[in-house]
């Protein structure tokens, strides 16, 4: 009750119960981890150490910040806290200004909760991932980071992970040609020459162009550079071979068009170019190079291709 009336308790009497209440403002807080296995938050994280973070409640409900949303930055161990609210803030979204080359992981939008009166709503703790920059993707880093391939490879293609055999996913018509029929995380730990040295540099360049093929919309993750130019090798044979893989001219590869090349240098049944393996055309370690070429490049957009 805000207001209260005095009644007749009659002659002499008391006129008893006009009680008030009052909630006390409450506070928010959490605080910035560095993810530093891009898996969310967990244990191994450690607290953000980098420029501040910008925090802020989304007070207009716009899912983005804006003028007049209430903010405040991490301080240098990556904590944070907004005070002063009050029972109509209960509800509210809060969410962080994801800072520049980095992923954010985890719990992407925390809630403010009721602490009750005067109290503290702890743990809305924000994680990030924050890749090297300008790393190439050779088949290594693949290889290394297993986590990241299955995201990428699920998220192009429903049901698919690290075990799923290479022919599968270059789409063999004759599975004969490479013996062993390896998952595409043993084609990137092949060892060796000729076939095995196509193995893992085009299933470490499928991995990357399939990343580029998915679009993740306003909001989500940038995606990878994974075009070419002249700059992406001095060997003007390597950029004529990546020409004749780019069948449709827009100097970004295509996931078909490094399952085509593979296909038609290994003279896969059905397979759908015929620019490699004939006489005169490149051959088996000139398209390796190629996929290696794409692979070792230092890419603008770093490493920004995660779950």
């Amino acid at each position: 009750t805000l207001v209260q009336t005095i009644d007749n308790p009659g002659s002499g009497g008391t006129d008893t119960g006009n009680d008030f209440t009052n909630f006390r403002n409450f506070s928010i807080s959490g605080t910035k981890y560095e993810d530093l296995t891009g898996d969310g938050k967990t244990a191994d994280d450690i607290p953000w150490s980098h420029d501040p973070v910008t925090i802020f409640i989304d007070d207009d409900n716009s899912g983005d910040f804006s003028a007049g949303d209430r903010t405040t930055t991490t301080d240098a161990s990556g904590n944070w806290s907004i005070g002063g609210l009050t029972l109509e803030d209960v509800g509210k979204s809060i969410y962080e200004l994801v800072p520049a080359g980095s992923q954010q992981t985890g719990i992407l939008v925390q809630t403010v909760d009721n602490p009750g009166s005067g109290g503290v709503d702890t743990g809305n703790d924000f994680t990030n991932f924050l890749p090297p920059p300008g790393q190439g993707l050779t088949p290594g880093f693949w290889k290394n980071h297993i986590d990241i391939l299955n995201q990428e490879l699920g998220e192009f293609h429903p049901g698919w992970n690290s075990n799923t055999s290479f022919e599968t996913i270059f789409g063999f018509q004759n599975l004969n040609i490479i013996s062993g029929t390896p998952s595409i995380a043993n084609a990137l730990a092949a060892k060796g020459g000729g076939i095995h040295h196509l193995e893992r540099s085009s299933a470490a360049a499928y991995l990357s162009a399939a990343v580029t093929a998915v679009p993740d919309g306003p909001g989500g993750k940038p995606e990878l550079n994974f075009s070419f130019s002249a700059a992406t090798s001095p060997n003007p044979a390597i950029i004529s071979i990546l020409n004749l893989i780019d069948a449709n001219h827009d100097h970004t590869l295509q996931p078909g068009e490094v399952t085509a090349a593979v296909r038609d240098v290994l003279n896969d049944t059905g397979a759908p170019t015929s620019n490699f393996g004939l006489t005169g055309q490149p051959g088996i370690e000139d398209v390796a190079n190629a996929f290696d070429a794409m692979n070792n490049q230092t890419h603008p957009d770093a490493s920004v291709f995660l779950i």
